[in-house]
């Protein structure tokens, strides 16, 4: 197994801020965004490859509801392309990309979609020249939790209850570190519990773990509102809770005593 980091920059925070002060679903390049790639890469005999993971943050949203096609959105033409210029499968972790959206805005035409799904593949590209063995021992393990989530007040008077519960996945493959919510979590969470382990590799996974927990916008996001916020089932605390959660869980990961699965 080989892993390496590196960065795109086909994503943009998608939280525009209209001049009457209220939030849309635009492009907003100044926003928080988290851009590494992180790469696994799965080698067998000769050196060939098998497989690649990437984890990425970005909605797979640049063409519109107009296009009444099947496809993969950028995700699927980057793993077509991937897998036919290296051998062995393709597979697309998101990562906190709640807030993030493609560069190029939603339209009907498959060719800007390619040009950047291109793009992308190129990065992965460059990443995968410069991969580094994972470190050699024998802690494979995985780890959960389940976390309480508050509700909002208006689900809460619907008699809903104070909390949502959620479970959290955890896997560690060596030196990497793989979280999983399956729901979709901010930029500004992943970039935060990234920060909090300098010296790990650490994926950070929105639509994993089964169910669909929703959106979990960050506490700031509450005071302009926009679309994640309207839609989310949480109070503005619940990303403090998230956030903590994955700090946890991977901690429980380096410990295995600790972890519950």
């Amino acid at each position: 197994l080989f892993c390496g980091r590196g960065e795109s920059r086909i994503g943009v925070n998608r939280r525009e801020l209209l001049p009457d002060g209220s939030i849309t679903l635009g492009l907003n390049p100044d926003g928080p965004n988290d851009r590494e790639v992180i790469v696994l890469e799965a080698r067998g005999a000769g050196d060939q490859v098998l497989g690649r993971m990437g984890n990425f943050a970005c909605h797979g949203t640049a063409l519109s509801q107009r296009n009444y096609m099947l496809s993969g959105d950028w995700p699927g033409l980057a793993a077509t392309r991937l897998e036919a210029d290296t051998p062995g499968e393709w597979l697309f972790l998101n990562g906190g990309a709640a807030n993030i959206c493609p560069r190029v805005d939603r339209q009907e035409a498959f060719e800007p979609i390619q040009e950047m799904a291109d793009e992308f593949a190129d990065d992965m590209h460059g990443i995968c020249r410069s991969l580094s063995a994972l470190a050699e021992d024998d802690a494979t393990m995985g780890a959960e939790s389940v976390l309480q989530l508050p509700r909002k007040q208006r689900d809460i008077d619907k008699g809903m209850g104070k909390f949502r519960q959620v479970r959290i996945q955890g896997l560690r493959i060596g030196a990497l570190r793989i979280l999983a919510f399956p729901g979709e979590v901010f930029s500004q969470t992943t970039i935060a519990v990234k920060k909090a382990f300098p010296g790990q590799t650490v994926m950070v996974c929105s639509y994993m773990s089964g169910c669909s927990a929703g959106y979990v916008p960050v506490a700031e996001a509450y005071e302009t509102g926009g679309y994640e916020v309207r839609v989310s089932p949480y109070a503005e605390t619940a990303e403090t809770v998230l956030r903590q959660g994955f700090i946890d869980l991977v901690h429980a990961l380096d410990s295995p005593a600790d972890a519950s699965g």
